[in-house]
């Protein structure tokens, strides 16, 4: 992406193990990967070897952490969001503008409809609905041009996987890692993370295990 000293941005780090495996299920969900019936071990090589659909995860983190102090960047951590949300919307809010931090202030009822809109399960039962393929082929005429295209889209990949099946959004956990990865695995995404980011601060935030 372009950097301009014109725009706002706002770049969210995960650790790259929970990246790896939450990438995986997205991929299982997604007929449009052609990886439904794909395993771990072997989607855990391409990751290894950044041969992702958007690039290596370590090359993104180090194109973006030289900017994370900058006055337009609003730098954090998906396990931040986890474990304290409404901090992060509050500085996100004033990140944005005075207007927006003042609308919270003003009425705390903003706050917490933030959090609860832009929360987890929220986003998983309203994409759900949104992609809900049945309801597609029921009232196909009638729902969007786009998902009329995704449909025909899917059912021309002759995938094994239901269409009622799709799913966007998985579980959101931090920490789930530990139940994919080898040790061999764990090894080697180690050695290639301290590789990467030497001399960083990601070494503080995500610490080898």
């Amino acid at each position: 992406m372009p950097y301009s000293t014109d725009a706002k941005y706002i770049f969210v780090a995960r650790n790259p193990k929970d990246c790896c495996v939450s990438f995986f299920h997205h991929a299982r969900r997604q007929p449009g990967f052609g990886f439904w019936d794909g395993e771990f071990n072997d989607f855990f090589e391409c990751f290894i070897e950044g041969d992702m659909l958007y690039g290596d995860y370590f090359d993104h983190l180090l194109d973006w952490y030289p900017h994370r102090r900058d006055a337009n960047v609003f730098y954090t951590k998906y396990e931040d969001m986890k474990r304290d949300i409404k901090n992060v919307v509050l500085n996100l809010a004033k990140f944005l503008g005075k207007e927006y931090i003042e609308a919270i202030e003003k009425d705390k009822s903003v706050l917490y409809n933030i959090i609860e809109y832009s929360g987890f399960e929220y986003k998983k039962n309203k994409y759900e609905a949104i992609f809900d393929m049945d309801r597609v082929q029921k009232d196909f005429e009638q729902v969007p041009y786009g998902l009329q295209y995704m449909k025909e889209f899917v059912q021309s990949l002759n995938s094994p996987r239901s269409l009622s099946e799709v799913q966007y959004v998985y579980k959101g956990n931090a920490g789930s890692w530990k139940k994919y990865f080898s040790v061999e695995q764990n090894e080697r995404l180690n050695k290639k993370f301290l590789e990467k980011m030497k001399g960083t601060e990601v070494l503080q935030w995500y610490p080898v295990e």
